[in-house]
């Protein structure tokens, strides 16, 4: 563990030193492989926490270690408010699961709890966008991450941020949404980038954004600017469908129309309806595929900038135009939800 004892976590976790260190050893060891490992990855994780393990005092890390251990226990002390909460509010015994509750100390109403978790997963992803820009912006210092796997997953789309994401389209929770919707723009980027951009072009972009962001010509980062709008505007369209429902225990859920909380906002939040929902998706739609025009239209107007573009012939224009005319346009904004 990245902690060794209650003092150094309650400079980052809104804990009361009352907290007792054993109790909460096993929560902690669980985010740092449920949440560290993905982001450091094992090699970079495992380096990081051996250090810490064989010092006594922190200041005899190098200064990279203490730098990356202070990012990531900005992760675990929100995470650990948002999974420990629940433990607390009971014990397990012998004699069974009981709630501790004195006069001078009171238990917190569900909603308070509720509000409370709900703040720190906010700031618990908030740190770990924190934790990989860190890396991505000290790539020298880190080079065990840099040849990891998930410095390969995070380089491996155009938006590489929630941060990103939200300054083309914003939500209230661009963390979260970031994430639950990554896995479309894998496949905007596939199914519609590349072939809209052609393969030599879209191999040329990839390459530079993945190994060598800085050798970026104007042409490319205004190109890239166009592109970007474009798979943000898709990937609403594609995800919402997938994000309006649920697959749980009970089978195929959506989220009640009543008020879902004691907190006055909340509480007035109901479900948007098919017509709402499809309504935003023909709309994301439409500006997705403007944007997209906007793209192909800079690269026809510089050719000369974009030597690897393949330059589509009269037949494939012809084709083309055949296609976006069907009547069977997976790309209409319906979905079939109305």
């Amino acid at each position: 563990m990245l902690f060794k004892k209650v003092e150094d976590v309650l400079q980052f976790a809104e804990m009361t030193n009352s907290v007792n260190f054993a109790s909460i050893q096993g929560t902690i060891r669980n985010i740092e492989h449920w949440h560290l490992v993905p982001i450091l990855d094992k090699a970079l994780y495992a380096s990081l926490h051996n250090a810490y393990q064989l010092i006594t005092l922190e200041t005899s890390l190098t200064n990279a270690q203490q730098e990356l251990l202070f990012m990531c226990r900005n992760v675990i002390g929100s995470y650990l408010c948002y999974y420990y909460a629940p433990k607390a509010e009971v014990k397990l015994s012998d004699g069974g699961v009981r709630r501790l509750e004195t006069e001078q100390a009171k238990s917190a109403f569900q909603y308070q709890v509720k509000n409370f978790r709900d703040q720190h997963l906010r700031e618990a992803e908030q740190h770990c966008e924190s934790l990989f820009a860190f890396l991505d912006e000290n790539q020298s210092s880190y080079p065990q991450w840099v040849e990891s796997k998930s410095f390969a997953a995070f380089r491996l789309l155009f938006i590489k941020s929630a941060s990103e994401f939200n300054e083309i389209y914003t939500t209230s929770s661009p963390f979260r949404n970031f994430f639950a919707m990554r896995f479309k723009m894998v496949d905007v980027e596939i199914q519609l980038i590349k072939p809209a951009i052609t393969a030599p072009l879209f191999a040329v972009l990839k390459g530079k954004d993945l190994s060598a962001p800085d050798t970026f010509t104007e042409a490319e980062i205004e190109l890239l600017s166009y592109l970007k709008k474009t798979i943000a505007y898709y990937t609403v369209a594609f995800a919402l469908p997938y994000l309006a429902v649920r697959f749980d225990e009970n089978g195929i859920t959506i989220t009640s129309e009543q008020g879902r909380s004691t907190n006055d906002n909340q509480a007035k939040l109901g479900d948007a309806g098919d017509v709402k929902i499809s309504n935003l998706i023909r709309k994301c739609t439409e500006d997705g595929r403007q944007w997209l025009q906007t793209a192909t239209n800079f690269i026809l107007d510089n050719l000369t900038e974009f030597p690897s573009f393949e330059v589509p012939t009269a037949v494939e224009e012809d084709n083309k135009l055949h296609d976006t005319s069907s009547n069977n346009n997976e790309l209409d904004g319906s979905f079939g939800l109305i």
